[in-house]
């Protein structure tokens, strides 16, 4: 795996982690809507914290693209944190809810991508995908 590959894959684990039920707890999730200008921290959950920093460094996001994606996270963040703080909802429902805005959050960002963007953007969606259900690893042969 080279490391612009595995850079890739960490932007894309960070997105996954913003709404991942199994690791983090709601105080973990809270962060201000909307930060102070030019701190650039997101408290979130993930690895690498800042989802927008790592989709940047992914997919070469232009300024204009930055801010509408984390326009697009800041809108998406405090939706999440009331689905995992609804006391009323199990957690496959919780998991099927989060996973719904995940997916809407997906395309939100996607439809902001040139063609080139949204192909990797697709195979870190891909790898991503295949890391769930569990630790084990994809398949070799994936690729």
């Amino acid at each position: 795996m080279t490391v612009k590959t595995f850079r890739m894959l960490m932007a894309i684990a960070g997105v996954a982690g913003l709404v991942c039920t199994q690791s983090v707890s709601a105080e973990d999730a809270v962060a201000p809507a909307k930060p102070p200008a030019g701190e650039g921290k997101h408290h979130g959950p993930g690895p690498g914290g800042n989802p927008t920093e790592m989709l940047t460094k992914a997919l070469s996001l232009t300024a204009e693209q930055q801010t509408q994606v984390k326009a697009i996270f800041d809108e998406s963040h405090p939706k999440m944190k009331a689905i995992m703080e609804d006391a009323a909802l199990s957690k496959e429902d919780k998991g099927a809810k989060l996973k719904e805005l995940r997916t809407a959050t997906d395309a939100k960002v996607r439809a902001l991508l040139t063609a080139d963007q949204q192909k990797t953007f697709d195979e870190l969606k891909a790898k991503r995908q295949q890391g769930k259900g569990g630790h084990h690893k994809a398949p070799a042969a994936a690729k």
